[in-house]
């Protein structure tokens, strides 16, 4: 048996030859037992993620166990322990989740302080049309403000780690 086998049946040295529903699984919600037959049945193989009943994450394999003759003689099953792998993956999920949302936030905000901007600036040149050039100066200092405000932002962004072509520095920082 292999040690995560053995750890999820409780199985031991002397129980070679036994049935798997002898035992008793510690793979939660995940019915082993069913892939079994359906290898069994048809020889197809089984493969998928799955928790046991202490949280931690496996890749299941089950495969036909097949003699010389090519003749099905029961089944192999495996499991490779990918918790880290898993955990990673989550974390990945969620960090992708919060750069999102702070992508819209900045996007929102641009967005905002350019369309006032523009209105300021609108605003300077209907006042300078018009022949009042207290109403334009002071128009054309809030498009400034405005102006200066995405300057920050921007230079708030550059700030940040570069990502890199296959993006591990924004994990690499990310996960931290």
């Amino acid at each position: 048996f292999t040690p995560n086998a053995a750890r999820q049946f409780g199985l031991l040295k002397h129980d070679v030859n036994r049935t798997i529903t002898h035992f008793r699984s510690l793979l939660g919600d995940a019915n082993v037992l069913a892939d079994l037959a359906r290898v069994n049945a048809g020889g197809e193989r089984v493969e998928r993620e799955i928790r046991d009943t202490a949280g931690h994450y496996y890749l299941m394999r089950i495969l036909p166990y097949e003699r010389v003759d090519g003749a099905n003689d029961g089944s192999v099953i495996s499991f490779i322990d990918v918790e880290r792998i898993k955990q990673g993956s989550l974390r990945l999920s969620r960090v992708f989740a919060e750069l999102q949302v702070i992508t819209h936030l900045i996007a929102n905000d641009l967005a905002g302080l350019l369309e006032r901007a523009s209105g300021d600036l609108e605003a300077a040149s209907d006042a300078l049309g018009a022949g009042t050039v207290e109403a334009a100066v002071d128009a054309l200092a809030r498009a400034r403000g405005a102006t200066e405000q995405v300057s920050g932002v921007i230079g708030e962004l550059r700030g940040l780690p570069r990502v890199e072509k296959d993006g591990s520095a924004l994990v690499a920082v990310a996960l931290e």
